[in-house]
């Protein structure tokens, strides 16, 4: 927290976010473009860019960067000085060798806004506040491999293709189960990635072309996959979730449930159930 002392001012937290959106999305362009291919479009140099690398090196840089924004500052009696170069190179001169001056006057000092040591004792305090998040991710993640190694895509696949049902239900048959496999392995892009080429094409063959069973199967999936992924509790999502309004991870999941299987029960029945 705060020092009291600690004037509240709103740059001090817009300009972060600010630098932090810049730094990420600046990095996506930059590791986006292709220089052997100079007609890419915006989308292009977006899908083509590196993620994980903006990510990394933006949120560094916004870090670095807050600091640096913080050292312009110093705090004197609940007021903000800016640029106090003199204040800041008498701080650098030792006490003894300074002219002498009583407690109160030393007291009065105008202060860094946030110093050196805070601002490394904030970076790692936040650190620690996340990493449990992260063994979480991490074994979230491990668990999604695991389901799909042993099969259980290749197991619907076989339910859903293989078994003789009017093609009429496939856009609920395709919202049900791809809500149990984004539950079962906590990521919604995963399920989309196994569900739209298992089940497309059948569906088209077995619909002989019909666009409203397609579009509606195609839909199907994306909102199976969203709501499952939603209420797993080995979601990156979830647990992000639970962790940024600092609720307990099956808390924040127990009430999830209740809101994903009424509207999820709703659609069946009004949406795809023809």
């Amino acid at each position: 927290a705060a020092d009291p002392d600690t004037p509240c001012r709103w740059w001090n937290m817009a300009l972060p976010i600010l630098m932090l959106v810049f730094y990420i999305f600046w990095l996506l362009v930059v590791t986006g473009i292709d220089d052997s291919n100079p007609n890419q479009d915006f989308l292009d140099i977006m899908q083509n860019s590196d993620s994980y690398s903006a990510l990394l090196w933006g949120t560094m840089a916004g870090a670095l960067t807050s600091f640096a924004f913080y050292l312009f500052q110093d705090k004197k009696d609940g007021k903000i000085i800016w640029f106090n170069i003199k204040g800041r190179v008498m701080s650098w001169i030792p006490r003894r060798w300074r002219k002498k001056q009583s407690d109160e006057e030393a007291k009065d000092e105008a202060r860094p806004l946030m110093t050196v040591r805070e601002a490394m004792a904030s970076f790692l305090a936040g650190m620690e506040h996340i990493f449990g998040a992260l063994v979480v991710l991490t074994l979230a993640w491990a668990s999604g491999a695991i389901m799909v190694a042993v099969g259980l895509d290749r197991l619907f696949g076989e339910l859903i293709v293989e078994s003789n049902l009017d093609y009429r239900f496939l856009p609920t048959i395709s919202f049900v189960v791809s809500m149990v496999i984004a539950f079962a392995t906590g990521t919604s892009w995963g399920t989309m990635t196994i569900m739209f080429p298992l089940l497309l094409v059948p569906t088209w063959e077995a619909s002989g072309g019909n666009d409203v069973v397609f579009y509606a199967t195609t839909a199907g999936i994306l909102a199976g996959a969203v709501a499952g992924d939603h209420a797993s509790p080995i979601s990156d999502t979830t647990v992000l979730s639970s962790l940024a309004s600092e609720c307990q991870l099956l808390e924040h999941v127990r009430t999830q449930a209740p809101y994903v299987l009424v509207v999820s029960l709703w659609s069946i029945v009004v949406g795809t159930i023809p």
